[in-house]
């Protein structure tokens, strides 16, 4: 709803604003070197996180196939008082409440970046928590 001139100008000048969903030079550039990272380091990689899903396994005596585990909590549980009192402990967890879901529930995401005897600690400060 404007004039051709003022569309054209901002076809050729306003890009950033009009193709905002578009990746940057530097998002790309860094999307690419951390493929390469993933590449050269997999057994690793992979190796990490198969040591944190057998702690979430053991802990919780449940199967996790990837990297993110739902906790879920009992009907009314104050899953925010929960989360706080982790937060405390200095464990970041993602707090869902309904009507996103049936029944509160934590996220935990056991990162690579942390140290598997953190997670282990999570892990039991989670289940003294949810009681």
């Amino acid at each position: 709803m404007c004039s051709e001139h003022i569309a054209q100008y901002l076809q050729n000048r306003a890009k950033a604003i009009i193709y905002t969903t578009a990746p940057s030079l530097f998002d790309i550039a860094l999307g690419y070197q951390g493929l390469l990272y993933i590449l050269k380091n997999k057994v690793q990689l992979h190796s990490q996180i198969k040591e944190r899903q057998a702690i979430i396994n053991e802990a919780f005596e449940t199967k996790i196939e990837g990297l993110i585990f739902a906790y879920t909590l009992e009907e009314g549980c104050n899953v925010l008082a929960v989360q706080q009192k982790l937060i405390e402990q200095g464990f970041l967890v993602g707090a869902i409440r309904p009507p996103t879901v049936v029944r509160p529930m934590l996220r935990i995401i056991p990162r690579l970046g942390e140290c598997s005897e953190r997670l282990k600690i999570l892990c039991e400060l989670v289940k003294e928590s949810a009681q």
